[in-house]
């Protein structure tokens, strides 16, 4: 298989995170997969990390797509948060960022915060 025709040598784990902006305090920002199991699975992060880095995306196109991708994610956000279906606060902005957790310590995981995030994309509520 695939799947395990490597050996894993690398201590570290970046991958496609969207964090929430919350509309009390815009300096506070949080993993939006804490509050909701509707977010930050493999699909969604393999599909932002496509639209971010593909080169069979155009560069012009990159930014629409982006757009729309972040805004799906917002209104399915809050539809959940209105419906109960999720505690989670209101928010202003959702930010699409690459996250890097470096994995030394083997008590780390990807409950800690992240090594590194670099900011790709950002969309503010409608």
């Amino acid at each position: 298989y695939e799947m395990f025709s490597r050996a894993q040598t690398e201590r570290s784990l970046t991958r496609m995170e969207l964090y929430g902006v919350m509309q009390e305090d815009s300096h506070q920002e949080f993993p939006l997969r804490r509050v909701s199991r509707g977010f930050g699975g493999p699909r969604e992060t393999q599909s932002l990390g496509y639209i971010s880095h593909s080169k069979k995306i155009k560069e012009k196109e990159r930014p629409q797509k982006l757009n729309d991708a972040l805004l799906d994610a917002l209104s399915k956000y809050e539809s959940g948060r209105l419906a109960g279906e999720h505690d989670g606060p209101p928010l202003q902005d959702i930010r699409l960022y690459e996250v890097t957790w470096q994995f030394d310590d083997p008590a780390k995981s990807i409950a800690d915060p992240p090594d590194q995030q670099k900011l790709i994309y950002e969309v503010e509520q409608p």
